[in-house]
């Protein structure tokens, strides 16, 4: 069988994060992009489940390439996503070439904070903050572990407010509050 398109795109960028320039643990990562018919419903745009994809992939190049992953696996960790929110602001068509810009945006002891973009032409089609969850290792140690010095960068307030409604979010869908799902008859 023929591996899927998505998996393709992985070893692509494990290719380009071996073989391009590392990049510096706080700034952007860029990578370019383009909306293949695959991406697109049948309102002939990028579909959602394509922006998820195209930012994972911003996500991966960016933590290869600045360092975050190899820290990570030497101290046996792992990351995994924790949460996700996309505001979409403009369509994409098919064919569109496009940028997803990425960037750590802070961290406390159990997660990583991504913001990511994709910008076609100066716009920014769509944006993602994504947290992160780290296993087995905590947030300061494994930004030290992959080159950052001095003090964490304060967490954006917009984030705070992003992590707070998590955090009710999970204590709502707790059973002990009644949120278990009901059974199916």
């Amino acid at each position: 069988k023929m591996l899927n398109i998505y998996y393709w795109n992985i070893l692509l960028i494990l290719v380009r994060a071996w073989l391009w320039p590392k990049r510096k643990l706080m700034e952007w990562g860029i990578i370019n992009e383009r909306v293949w018919l695959n991406d697109t419903d049948y309102n002939r745009h990028m579909n959602n489940a394509s922006y998820c994809n195209k930012f994972e992939y911003g996500r991966w190049d960016l933590l290869l390439r600045n360092g975050v992953y190899s820290a990570m696996k030497r101290m046996g960790g792992a990351i995994v996503m924790y949460s996700l929110s996309i505001r979409y602001r403009r369509e994409l068509k098919p064919f569109a070439s496009f940028q997803i810009h990425t960037k750590i945006c802070g961290w406390d002891k159990q997660h990583l904070y991504v913001e990511q973009r994709i910008v076609k032409d100066g716009f920014i089609h769509a944006v993602v903050m994504a947290k992160m969850r780290l296993l087995k290792v905590d947030g300061d140690s494994l930004m030290r572990a992959a080159g950052f010095e001095g003090k964490a960068p304060a967490v954006e307030p917009e984030i705070e407010a992003w992590s707070e409604y998590d955090r009710l979010s999970s204590e709502r869908l707790r059973p002990s509050a009644g949120g278990a799902s009901p059974k199916m008859e």
